[in-house]
């Protein structure tokens, strides 16, 4: 009922043949004589096309859209060890493996010839060797980078080192013993879980409960905490108290409290939140929320005093907009697009736009706002900026290297440093650069909306320090947030999250969009198509926008 009337049809073998949702789109699929997939058409237009090596072993040799590609590279037990992505190109030069060598005794795949520019090339190699364990050694990316006076720097990656089969050191591969250390394993308590460790030059402890919740987080920066997190759960796994502090001495408690089917009701004694036995939030921080039957899940209104914010579906229950007004003005208007495949393409908020583009495996790999465009390739952001008057065009590499930093290479050989701090969800609290200063925190509200935490004195001061000196770096607008998320930031309206498979508001507290999947059937909340985590946010996440 949330999502209309879709019908499936299949071929002798039991493969899907044709799609057609409640919205009409018609997808076709094909197959090869091994029932390989190898083509993906969305109302007789090619959207995606899969091709297989021509040897007995079968393996996916490239993949590719209209203006992204993908190749592979394997080894000789049969491992991916390379792919060449070509993120921005019809040509479809990556998808040969053309302008890249690949030594098979070393397991080398690179770009074969140093590039002009930063942008002159819309190829990244990826690399991955193994130990004789079959664990993952060495992560490579390879995008030819600009170090100083013509030369570039060779590819980047992550060294990794175990011990009883647990990771205990993150380093950057190509700098020798002395590399920069993402990660260094400290101490372990009995039960084998970490209890402290080195993020770069910061040392970080994590406390747990006797029930095995994480009970602490603590890192000190240059002049002392960045993060003092402390964390209760009940016997249930449900967070009933969070106290923040920060370096200037301010401490933020929170107490929580839970309905009987563990969702969370109560902010320090005072009702928040209210549901109706289906799942859906009717009451959200001074907000009522309206559902219709035609669509039972679905936020229609929420009303607010004289704010009143109405929403609209298409038939496959996608959200396609939403109006705010005040006294009959209007303050807020929302409209998406989505693809035929149900992502989440135009998002325009007070006429001001955000596309997102996918690839053969609806996995975002493009993003255009404003003057930006922005390529994503495993962990690396190529970042396009056309200029305005005030600022010049540039193009810039970021590399996220895990849930820990963020390097950054720019056009003249310049590189910088942020290193990321978060909560027991993954949430980015504390952003600092390499000499510890402070740059951002940030704040999350029970249901995921981010605010920037306005700064006691003894921050602000270290953050001035840091401007004065020349040792700020921006914070990226699209910076991940929110349990490890891609925020949808315009201005300073950050209601909306892209969890990678779905859209969220964290200003209603529901998806955007139903989700395909029923992770736990045997919990009649999981039928609630567009609720959070069973409406319990504090405890868990949705790394894939789908599943929790």
């Amino acid at each position: 009922k949330d999502s209309g009337t879709w019908t499936y049809d299949y071929n002798a073998f039991g493969d899907l043949i044709k799609q057609t949702d409640a919205n009409g789109n018609v997808q076709t699929f094909g197959y090869d004589g091994f029932g390989r997939k190898t083509s993906h058409d969305v109302n007789g237009a090619r959207v995606a096309t899969w091709v297989y090596d021509t040897d007995k072993k079968h393996r996916l040799a490239y993949e590719y859209t209209s203006d992204w590609s993908k190749g592979y590279i394997y080894d000789e037990f049969g491992r991916n060890v390379a792919s060449v992505t070509d993120f921005d190109s019809t040509a479809l030069d990556c998808k040969n493996i053309a302008n890249v060598s690949y030594e098979p005794s070393s397991k080398d795949v690179r770009i074969s010839s140093d590039l002009a520019s930063v942008d002159s090339s819309q190829c990244v190699v990826q690399l991955t060797t193994f130990d004789e364990f079959g664990r993952v050694f060495q992560q490579f990316d390879d995008y030819r980078r600009l170090k100083h006076r013509n030369e570039y720097i060779e590819a980047q990656g992550v060294h990794f080192t175990y011990r009883a089969g647990q990771v205990v050191t993150k380093k950057e591969a190509r700098e020798g013993a002395n590399g920069t250390i993402y990660y260094l394993h400290s101490h372990e308590d009995r039960a084998g879980r970490v209890t402290h460790y080195n993020k770069g030059r910061f040392a970080m402890s994590v406390g747990y409960s006797d029930t095995g919740f994480v009970s602490s987080l603590a890192v000190q920066g240059s002049y002392g905490y960045i993060q003092s997190h402390s964390y209760q759960f009940d016997g249930l796994g449900n967070l009933t108290s969070r106290a923040l502090s920060s370096d200037g001495g301010q401490v933020e408690i929170s107490r929580f409290g839970y309905d009987d089917l563990n969702r969370v009701i109560k902010v320090n004694g005072a009702t928040e939140f209210a549901y109706t036995a289906n799942g859906n939030l009717t009451t959200k921080s001074g907000w009522t929320q309206h559902y219709e039957d035609t669509r039972p899940h679905a936020i229609t209104k929420r009303v607010k005093g004289s704010q009143i914010e109405v929403f609209d579906y298409d038939s496959n229950g996608n959200q396609i907009s939403a109006v705010m007004t005040n006294n009959g003005s209007t303050e807020y208007q929302r409209d998406v697009v989505y693809s035929a495949r149900n992502k989440a393409t135009h998002i325009t908020v007070n006429g001001e736009l955000v596309q997102f583009s996918y690839d053969t495996n609806n996995r975002r790999y493009k993003r255009v706002e404003r003057n930006k465009t922005i390529y994503y390739v495993g962990a690396l952001e190529i970042v396009k900026e056309s200029g305005t008057e005030a600022l010049s065009a540039q193009t810039y590499i970021r590399r996220n290297i895990g849930n820990d930093a963020v390097k950054t290479y720019h056009e003249h050989g310049q590189e910088s440093m942020q290193w990321l701090f978060t909560d027991h969800q993954g949430s980015v609290v504390a952003v600092v650069n390499n000499s510890g200063k402070l740059l951002k925190r940030f704040s999350y509200d029970v249901f995921g909306k981010q605010s920037e935490v306005v700064m006691p004195n003894n921050d602000i001061d270290k953050l001035n320090w840091a401007l004065e000196t020349g040792l700020f770096w921006t914070v990226a607008s699209n910076q991940r947030a929110y349990t490890g998320h891609e925020p949808v930031k315009f201005g300073d309206d950050s209601r909306i999250i892209h969890m990678n498979g779905r859209i969220f508001d964290a200003d209603t507290g529901r998806f955007m969009q139903t989700d395909p999947f029923v992770q736990a059937p045997s919990n009649l909340q999981n039928y609630n198509r567009y609720s959070y985590v069973l409406n319990n946010p504090l405890s868990y996440t949705d790394p894939s926008g789908y599943l929790f």
